[in-house]
């Protein structure tokens, strides 16, 4: 009985300790990343994905025109000629969609591993997207600069060697 009383003392004590350390130690770290830079980051660094950027940009400005040629078009066999113009654009376009969010899907699984790999050696405990929802915070906080870093890392070890 006295070794179970001491035991018990014993662990009080220590648990005391641990919990008094835990606390100093769980201070919750919040920082904060601007993910449109990390993904136009990963657009930059992948070529098709480029690509698929270009295409999309070319795909709207033509349809922008053709619907600006329409709306003053007067000749009926030209704006059925635009018409058909526009449905194929926009069957591209639709194409153009599956492509993007293949990429989207890729990019964000390699920021999320990077994202994680920088909250666990930094010892982070939320990491919020600047915009939203965050009115302000200083710049110290941003670890941005950190995931790029990261996502670096992940690419040049990803790269097949040349010989």
């Amino acid at each position: 009985m006295r070794n179970a009383l001491w035991g018990v003392v014993l662990l009080c004590i220590v648990s005391g300790c641990a919990t008094e350390d835990r606390i100093a130690e769980r201070n919750v770290r919040i920082r904060y990343i601007n993910l449109s830079i990390l993904f136009d980051y990963m657009v930059s660094t992948d070529a098709e994905a480029r690509q698929v950027r270009k295409q999309r940009k070319e795909i709207l400005s033509a349809l922008d025109t053709i619907e600006r040629s329409l709306m003053t078009e007067p000749d009926m066999q030209k704006r059925k000629s635009l018409a058909v113009k526009r449905k194929d654009y926009g069957e591209q376009m639709r194409a153009l969609r599956v492509r993007e969010e293949y990429y989207k899907r890729k990019f964000l699984l390699n920021m999320n591993r990077a994202i994680d790999e920088v909250a666990v050696r930094m010892r982070i405990d939320y990491v919020f997207n600047i915009g939203e929802g965050l009115v302000y915070s200083r710049k110290d906080f941003d670890v941005t600069e950190q995931v790029l870093q990261e996502l670096r890392k992940v690419k040049k070890r990803n790269e097949p060697q040349s010989r």
